[in-house]
């Protein structure tokens, strides 16, 4: 069992790696969505469908947190990581089984920063990728872009659930889909029509803005490694 969790969880070079580590990335997406989704009052008829989600992702976030105690030989260093935390928290409010109380909903959406984990597994890849030869070397533009759009979503959504905490008594925040849209024109750089009404969303401005001058300057280097790449036919950076 033991040599089992090591090859899924600890050896990017397997294909079992690949595998399970892009269903979690994609269960991570799914329950994020399902989450926020929560959030619209006009979705509430769907409730039974998030749970099934929630119970769902759950179980396999559960896997993999034990899995990976299993599978490392220093347990300690893992449960104690930065990583080890946003596992424990992806399921640890679901498993208390108070999902009911808005608290515990808001600590769900921690979740989010598994986002983190699926940056990690994709530069491993992008890790991989360059060691090749130039002609076996074609995807790392993709995983390029991979990255970009993970970070970007990444930011967006930590800015919208962030504001929706705050100000999340306002028709404009009350629901993570409305503030997210609210944040992405942040992200790219737009004037917001609606301003928060505190210092801490203010806060949560200032900070979306920083964010989407990193996101500029990673939007900069992807396009100079496409045009280097398809126009001017050299090698793409790591």
């Amino acid at each position: 069992m033991k040599k089992i969790f090591q090859e899924i969880f600890y050896n990017p070079k397997s294909k079992k790696f690949i595998l399970v580590n892009n269903f979690l990335s994609f269960l991570t997406i799914l329950s994020v969505i399902s989450i926020s989704a929560e959030t619209v009052k006009s979705l509430e008829g769907y409730k039974n469908l998030f749970y099934f989600v929630e119970i769902f992702s759950t179980i396999f976030f559960s896997i993999e947190y034990f899995g990976r105690i299993i599978g490392t030989e220093k347990k300690l260093k893992y449960i104690f990581s930065f990583f080890g935390f946003i596992d424990l928290f992806s399921v640890l409010p679901t498993i208390l089984g108070l999902g009911n109380l808005t608290f515990l909903k808001s600590v769900r959406l921690f979740r989010i920063l598994r986002f983190l984990r699926i940056l990690r597994v994709t530069k491993l890849a992008k890790y991989q990728k360059s060691k090749l030869k130039e002609e076996e070397n074609n995807n790392l533009v993709k995983i390029n872009l991979e990255i970009y759009l993970t970070t970007f979503f990444l930011f967006a959504f930590a800015s919208a659930v962030s504001i929706w905490l705050i100000d999340g008594e306002r028709e404009a925040f009350s629901s993570i889909p409305g503030s997210l849209i609210w944040s992405i024109k942040i992200l790219l750089g737009g004037v917001p029509q609606v301003e928060p009404s505190n210092f801490w969303g203010d806060l949560v401005v200032i900070t979306t803005r920083f964010f989407g001058l990193i996101l500029l300057a990673l939007m900069i280097n992807l396009i100079a490694n496409i045009f280097k790449k398809f126009i001017l036919n050299e090698k793409t950076s790591a």
